[in-house]
């Protein structure tokens, strides 16, 4: 859970500030950003699984589930959502195709916040990682098994797209150090950590897990797009 706050802090402040209407999240699973808001939100995702591989999960009361595939094009209208979240996503899809995904979420939003594990040091960390699971003989969950058999996503590889566009702007970010990460993935695969976090309140970590936690070298690069 800790990990997944300091994924979306960032942009559940931009959201409270700027109170977009209608939004998407893309690859949001069976929560998304609804499991940290009380906000009605549609879920866009191929299969709605846990991200630890659960199946046949309850959605969550406020996300509207919508099976679809965003390195296709989708049937949504251009500039259809006041704002589309995309979290965590492009290191899941294959390096040739991230450009579709990319660009088709453009298509879509008007602003846009995209975040996603990047870079040798990213992908360093999630290799640890599965070292440590295997040694103790833990299962290693889909999503870590993706992100190591894909092409890791390039620094700075979404710059050089958003730079075609004359009529974007975009404001890029760092989110949670690459050791925190390892540590805090670490602790979510014990019980006892787990648990002792489920007793914090939701709103007392959102409120600690900021910025001062998005120190260099980074797991997660973010950008914030809008057009204009």
């Amino acid at each position: 859970m800790m990990d997944q706050i300091i994924r979306y802090a960032k942009v559940i402040k931009i959201i409270k500030k700027e109170n977009p209407k209608k939004i998407l999240e893309v690859g949001s699973g069976t929560n998304g950003i609804c499991k940290f808001m009380n906000r009605k939100i549609i879920g866009l995702d191929k299969d709605f699984e846990d991200y630890m591989g659960k199946k046949n999960l309850p959605i969550n009361k406020n996300l509207t589930k919508l099976k679809g595939d965003i390195t296709k094009k989708t049937s949504f209208r251009d500039n259809e959502f006041d704002f589309v979240i995309c979290i965590d996503v492009l290191e899941h899809i294959p390096s040739n195709k991230r450009i579709n995904a990319i660009l088709e979420v453009l298509r879509i939003s008007k602003k846009t916040y995209i975040a996603f594990p990047s870079g040798e040091k990213g992908r360093e960390i999630d290799y640890k990682l599965k070292e440590y699971l295997v040694k103790r003989k833990r299962n290693v969950p889909l999503w870590l098994k993706e992100h190591l058999s894909l092409e890791y996503p390039k620094r700075g590889e979404l710059i050089q797209i958003l730079n075609h566009f004359p009529n974007i702007r975009y404001k890029k970010m760092d989110n949670e150090n690459v050791n925190l990460h390892k540590i805090i993935m670490i602790g979510e695969f014990h019980k006892i950590s787990r648990n002792i976090l489920s007793l914090i309140s939701k709103s007392f970590l959102m409120k600690f897990f900021d910025d001062q936690f998005d120190f260099s070298p980074t797991y997660r690069e973010a950008y914030y797009i809008e057009k204009i």
